[in-house]
C-alpha cells in the first residue's frame, strides 16, 4: 500500500503536526503533488477556501480541533 501524500499548511503553525503526519506512515508534500491537506489553523476559512479553489485535486482536509462551523460553509 502506498503512503498518502499529504501537505500540511499554512506553513509556520503548529509545526509537531508535521512530524505526527510523518509517525502516521503519510509523506510530507507540497499542496501541488498532496493528495490531502491538514489545514493547522483554527482561523482562515478564506484563505482555506481559496486554496481549495486552486487545488481541487485534494481528496481530503483534516481540521484537527473542535469547533469548524465558521470552516463548514
Amino acid at each position: 500500500m502506498r503512503a498518502p501524500r499529504i501537505a500540511v499548511l499554512p506553513e509556520g503553525t503548529r509545526p509537531f503536526v508535521k512530524d505526527a503526519v510523518v509517525a502516521g506512515g503519510g509523506l510530507l508534500a507540497s499542496v501541488d503533488d498532496a493528495e490531502a491537506l491538514v489545514w493547522v489553523s483554527p482561523t482562515g476559512a478564506a484563505d482555506l477556501r481559496a486554496l481549495l479553489d486552486r487545488h481541487a485535486h485534494l481528496r481530503w482536509v483534516q481540521l484537527p480541533w473542535a469547533g469548524i462551523e465558521p470552516f463548514a460553509a
